[in-house]
């Protein structure tokens, strides 16, 4: 994909976004008033430098959009096929919260989507940038997260069993059926998804 972009004439750089690769691109490029990512925050190993990153390239007005699934619907929703090894974090808006601001950003917009079984993108910008202020969406959807129970261990240590009691019940449909003398057929090669 950069190849091609590159043969259109767009100006691409091809690496590892972290807070050094930051620091060259702002040396070279300057800042930014719009910086986006979809679906990248959760495939980041180190999402501290990236974050990092983030700011550094950030103009003083500018705005960072970010696409990611949402932990509280994965949860809430049985969503363990969406669980797998490209992802390194699965976040809550609290969570991403946090991390923005110990790198001086602020959250101050977010919305829900439907893609992944439910993602949010947020919005975000230099806490001392005092023109954009934060919207009730945040602290909406930061007590949606408090009252599932995202911030009390017992909402991830029953995960595990919830997913069990669906692996369990798939397998008595399954045998059931095959016991009817039913045929049981299957198709799909999706990125993700967790075999029984």
């Amino acid at each position: 994909m950069a190849a091609e972009a590159k043969a259109k004439g767009l100006d691409v750089r091809c690496c590892f976004f972290h807070a050094r690769t930051a620091q060259e691109i702002r040396a070279e490029d300057g800042l930014y008033d719009l910086v986006i990512g979809n679906n990248v925050l959760a495939h980041v190993p180190d999402i501290n430098s990236f974050v990092e990153g983030l700011s550094l390239v950030l103009g003083p007005k500018g705005t960072i959009t970010m696409e990611f699934p949402h932990l509280l619907r994965l949860i809430q929703n049985n969503q363990f096929d969406t669980i797998y090894h490209e992802h390194f974090h699965y976040l809550s808006l609290e969570t991403v919260k946090r991390l923005f601001h110990r790198h001086s950003l602020k959250i101050y917009d977010v919305e829900e989507l439907p893609t992944h079984g439910g993602s949010l993108r947020i919005y975000a910008a230099h806490e001392d940038c005092t023109s954009i202020q934060e919207r009730d969406s945040v602290s909406a959807l930061l007590n949606q997260e408090r009252d599932f129970g995202l911030e009390n261990i017992q909402t991830y240590t029953n995960f595990p069993r919830q997913m069990q009691a669906i692996q369990r019940d798939a397998l008595q449909l399954f045998s059931g059926l095959k016991k009817q003398g039913k045929r049981i057929a299957a198709f799909g090669a999706a990125a993700k998804g967790i075999p029984f």
